[in-house]
């Protein structure tokens, strides 16, 4: 678990250098972003472009979005 922690390190950082203003905490192969609708959307889309090269894929029926009602539509 910690090799593989190690090798997400990259995928990681790509991820906070395409939305630094986004919240994102990790933690093995779980992560979790905050922010506005357009920079988690941006995130989850990385993380489905570049996470397989990585051994990273993302599992949207696993996934949760909490958001307001007013941002539901975005």
């Amino acid at each position: 678990m910690v090799l593989y922690a190690i090798a997400l390190l990259p995928l990681i950082e790509l991820a906070w250098d395409l939305e630094p203003k986004a919240l994102q905490a990790w933690f093995a192969d779980d992560s979790a972003a905050c922010g506005t609708p357009q920079e988690c959307a941006r995130v989850v889309a990385l993380l489905k472009e570049k996470g397989p090269a990585f051994g990273y894929f993302v599992s949207p029926e696993k996934s949760w979005y909490v958001c307001t009602e007013a941002d539901e539509a975005e």
